[in-house]
C-alpha cells in the first residue's frame, strides 16, 4: 500500500542546499514549531509543493521565483481532521473542498459508510473518485459497517472480508473505518475478525467507535486491534482510552458537543502525542457559521487548554496517526501544506497553502473544482408499491383482545446527541392498534416509522418516540444513519406518507410536510444522501427548515437533524430500524408490547 506521493528527490535536496532557485517565499513569518512547541520568526522556503527548508532565528533570509512577505502571521501547518463523513454535510467532496480549506483545514480521513450503506462499492468507489484532484487531501478508509448492525437492520449493501480488501487496493484508501459493531467485537464475530484481519494484513489503520466501553471490555477492544475513538463523551472515558493507549480524536460536531468534557480530561496533562481533533458529522450550516477543525480547536482554547498544544493534536499528531510522515509539520520534505494565522487563540485564518499553492485567502477559495465527476442519476428511493397511510399505523403483535397494553417507547434526550433510552408506558388500544396520545408526561409522543427504501423486503416498522416535539405534520429523511432508510416522524399518517412521495420524487433528503404540503425541503439526489449545489445553497435550504420548524413544533435550531440518529443500531440505548425496535446494547430486536 503506497501512502506517500512520488516527488524528485535530488531537486528538492538542491533547493534545500540554495543550489537551484526556491520557487516560494513566505518571508518574515512567525513559525511555530509543532516538534519543540516554540515559536520564532522564520522564512519559509518550498519547492514543487514541498518545503525545502526553514530559517532558524538569525539565519540569512531566502529568496526565491515567488516572494511573500507576511510580517505579523503566524505559520502553522495544515490542520487535518482524522474522522469525517462528508456525507453529513450533504454536499460532494468538491464543494466540501471549497467550504473547509479556507478554514485551513487540507486533509481529512474520510469514513463514507453512508453512501457504502446505499450504493455499496459503487457508493465508495465515486468518493474515491469524486475527490480526486481537489486541493484538499482527502484520505479514505473502507467502511466497517455496511451494515452497521448484522441482523436488527438491513441496508443496500452488505460488505465482508473480499470487499474490504478490495477497497484497500483503491488509491488513497489507508485502512478500516470505524468500528461501530463493538458489541461484535466483544463476542469475537466471525466477520467482524475478518474484516480487521485483512485490513492488518494490507497494512491499514483500524479506527473505533466504542461508546462507553471502558475496564476489561475497552482492553478487549483495545486487544482486536483497534487504537482510536471519536465516541468519547464523559472525561472518565476519555482517559480510560487514553490510558489503553488509543488516540484520543476529540470531536465537537452538529451533533455531539463534546470539546468541553474532553478539555476537562485533558487539563493538566500538557502535550499529549496520541490526541488529534475531528469534526465526525457537520451539518453545512454549521460549517459555513463556526468553520471546521479550527472550530474544534478554538473551542478547546476556550475551555482552557494551550493553543500550541492544541495545534499539535491538530497536525503534528493527526499525520502520526495517519502515519503520514510527508504532512502535519512545516519542516524540509514535508509536504507544504501551510496556514497563515492573524491570532493563534482564536486560529483566525488569513491564508491557506495546499502543496505550495495558494488555496485560500480571507475566508475566500482561491481554486474552482470540477464537480462533474461520477455523480450518479439514478434514484435511489424505492418506495414499497403497497405504501399507504395505513402503513403507518401501529399494530405491534400481542395487542388481540386489549384495551391497553405497556409498551416500549424510544425516550430522546435532544442535548444527549444520538443517545436515547427505552421508557415503558400503558398506551389505549382501540380495534388492534394503539391509540397514543398527543402527549406523554407533558412531552410529544410521535410515530415513527422506517420503510424500506432499498428494494430489500418492501417493508415499514413503526414505533413511538416522546420528546422529539413535533406537534403537528410530519417530517421525513433519506439521511438515517447508518441503514439510511426512509425514516419520517409523524403526528400525522397523511403527511407521513406525503414526505415518502415526495422523498421519492427529489430522489431523497429531507423534508417537512403539513397539511399535505411541502413546507420545507432540502434534495439530496446523490444516493439521498449528497446535494450537487454548493454548501451555500444547502446551508439556505437548512436556514429554511429551522424558519418553519416553528410551525410544527420544534424549537428554530437543528433540531429537526434528530431524525438522522433514530435508526442508529450502534449507538445507545434504544433505536427503531426497518426491522423493528433495537435493544443496542444486546443487539437485539425487542417487542414493542411489554405486557
Amino acid at each position: 500500500m503506497r501512502v506517500m506521493p512520488p516527488f524528485d528527490r535530488p531537486s528538492l535536496i538542491a533547493a534545500a542546499l540554495g543550489d537551484i532557485e526556491l520557487g516560494l517565499v513566505l518571508k518574515n513569518v512567525t513559525l511555530l514549531n509543532v516538534f519543540t512547541g516554540e515559536t520564532y520568526p522564520a522564512d519559509i522556503g518550498v519547492s514543487q509543493g514541498r518545503v525545502a527548508h526553514v530559517t532558524a532565528p538569525g539565519e540569512e533570509r531566502l529568496t526565491g521565483r515567488q516572494v511573500e512577505d507576511r510580517s505579523g502571521l503566524i505559520a502553522i501547518p495544515g490542520l487535518i481532521d482524522t474522522h469525517i463523513h462528508i456525507e453529513s454535510s450533504m454536499v460532494t467532496p468538491a464543494h466540501y473542498a471549497q467550504a473547509v480549506v479556507p478554514h485551513g483545514t487540507t486533509t481529512v480521513l474520510i469514513d463514507p459508510h453512508e453512501l457504502g450503506n446505499v450504493s455499496g462499492l459503487a457508493g465508495v468507489r465515486y468518493m474515491v473518485d469524486a475527490s480526486e484532484g481537489i486541493p484538499l487531501r482527502v484520505l479514505i478508509m473502507a467502511p466497517s459497517c455496511v451494515p452497521s448492525a448484522l441482523g436488527v437492520e438491513t441496508a443496500g449493501a452488505s460488505f465482508d472480508q473480499d470487499e474490504i480488501a478490495e477497497m484497500l487496493t483503491w488509491p488513497r484508501v489507508v485502512g478500516l473505518a470505524e468500528v461501530m459493531d463493538y458489541p461484535g467485537v466483544l463476542r469475537r464475530d466471525g466477520r467482524m475478525m475478518r474484516l480487521i484481519e485483512a485490513t492488518e494484513e494490507a497494512g491499514g489503520l483500524i479506527q473505533g467507535h466504542g461508546p462507553g466501553l471502558t475496564g476489561r471490555r475497552l482492553s478487549a477492544y483495545r486487544a482486536a486491534g483497534i487504537d482510536s475513538d471519536h465516541e468519547n463523551r464523559v472525561p472518565e472515558e476519555a482517559l480510560a482510552k487514553l490510558r489503553a493507549g488509543m488516540t484520543l480524536e476529540v470531536r465537537e460536531s452538529s451533533l455531539s458537543l463534546n470539546a468541553a468534557a474532553m478539555a476537562s480530561a485533558l487539563r493538566g496533562h500538557g502535550y499529549l502525542p496520541n490526541v488529534t481533533l475531528c469534526s465526525d458529522d457537520v451539518t453545512p450550516e454549521d460549517l459555513l457559521r463556526n468553520g471546521h477543525i479550527d472550530y474544534v480547536a478554538r473551542r478547546l482554547v476556550e475551555e482552557g487548554l494551550d493553543p500550541i498544544d492544541v495545534v499539535r493534536f491538530a497536525t503534528l499528531n493527526a499525520a502520526n496517526r495517519l502515519r503520514r510522515q510527508d504532512l502535519g509539520a512545516i519542516s524540509p520534505g514535508r509536504i507544504a501544506d501551510i496556514v497563515l494565522l492573524s491570532d493563534l487563540p482564536t486560529f483566525s485564518v488569513e491564508e491557506v497553502y495546499s502543496s505550495g499553492r495558494l488555496a485560500a485567502r480571507d475566508g475566500k477559495v482561491r481554486f474552482t473544482v470540477d464537480d462533474s465527476v461520477g455523480a450518479s442519476s439514478e434514484n435511489t428511493v424505492r418506495l414499497p408499491i403497497n405504501l399507504s397511510a395505513d402503513s403507518f399505523r401501529l399494530r405491534p403483535p400481542g395487542l388481540e383482545g386489549r384495551e391497553k397494553a405497556v409498551v416500549r417507547i424510544i425516550s430522546w434526550h435532544p442535548r444527549a446527541g444520538a443517545k436515547t433510552s427505552f421508557l415503558e408506558a400503558e398506551i389505549p388500544v382501540r380495534g388492534g392498534e394503539l391509540d397514543p396520545p398527543p402527549e406523554l408526561n407533558g412531552e410529544t409522543l410521535n410515530t415513527l416509522a422506517v420503510v424500506d427504501r432499498h428494494g430489500t423486503h418492501g417493508g415499514t416498522s413503526t414505533g413511538l418516540v416522546r420528546g422529539f416535539g413535533l406537534r403537528r405534520g410530519a417530517l421525513g429523511s433519506t439521511v438515517s444513519h447508518d441503514s439510511h432508510q426512509l425514516t419520517i416522524m409523524g403526528a400525522s399518517r397523511e403527511d407521513m406518507l406525503a414526505a415518502a412521495h415526495r422523498l421519492a420524487e427529489i430522489g431523497g433528503g429531507i423534508v417537512l410536510v403539513l397539511d399535505g404540503t411541502v413546507m420545507a425541503e432540502i434534495p439530496l439526489p446523490v444516493a439521498g444522501l449528497l446535494s450537487t449545489e454548493p454548501a451555500e445553497a444547502v446551508a439556505h435550504q437548512v436556514a429554511r427548515m429551522r424558519e418553519v420548524a416553528p410551525r410544527v413544533g420544534l424549537p428554530p435550531d437543528n433540531s429537526f437533524m434528530g431524525i438522522v440518529s433514530q435508526t442508529l443500531a450502534v449507538s445507545p440505548f434504544a433505536k427503531l430500524s426497518d426491522l423493528g425496535l433495537i435493544d443496542v446494547n444486546a443487539q437485539t430486536l425487542v417487542p414493542m408490547v411489554v405486557r
